[in-house]
């Protein structure tokens, strides 16, 4: 009996080329047979992390696509990349001590350069963006959070994001939720 409900690459691999007729052992197929596979695979994911909530009610979010974070800023440094698992922040960001809370709330990207063009200034942090990196096709979504004013000392942000699930690999064979799959 197995220790764990949780479906690795390999596993899909096997599952996925049994059920499309291929045969069960993946290292005996094709290249192109191998292609057809994987491509199964990610497309299935996609359907599992972005499904379609029951009545057709919209999408459905799963608890372990949503996580939270903190972010330190420095004195007078208004740009952070975040890391390559966040897809979109939701809600302000959240910083202070037991007594006195800040909210940063965000803008679009036009407004925080209006901003920035407006007062070059350092205190606290009032506003966010969000902004894409260059995407060069070679790798994971990047992106850059945008603070106005700069920050006049260290903050420490707490905020909560969607995640953007890692593409499978044999080094990174386990998808978010493996152990959720199962239930699909």
């Amino acid at each position: 009996m197995p220790k764990s409900l949780a479906l690795d690459l390999f596993e899909l691999r096997r599952e996925v080329s049994t059920f499309i007729g291929m045969g069960a052992d993946y290292d005996d197929l094709s290249d192109d047979e191998k292609v057809r596979v994987d491509s199964c695979i990610r497309g299935g994911l996609r359907d599992f992390y972005w499904s379609t909530a029951l009545g057709g009610s919209g999408p459905y979010t799963w608890s372990f696509m949503r996580a939270s974070t903190t972010i330190a800023t420095v004195a007078g440094v208004e740009d952070y990349e975040l890391g390559e698992q966040i897809d979109s922040i939701n809600g302000p960001l959240v910083y202070g001590d037991t007594t006195t809370r800040f909210e940063v709330t965000n803008c679009d990207i036009l407004e925080m350069r209006r901003l920035r063009q407006l007062a070059s200034s350092q205190n606290r942090p009032i506003k966010y963006a969000i902004e894409d990196r260059e995407q060069t096709g070679k790798g994971q979504h990047r992106t850059l959070l945008l603070l106005w004013p700069q920050p006049s000392a260290q903050y420490t942000l707490h905020f909560q994001y969607d995640v953007l699930p890692h593409e499978l690999t044999e080094e990174r064979p386990y998808p978010l939720g493996s152990s959720h799959i199962h239930i699909v």
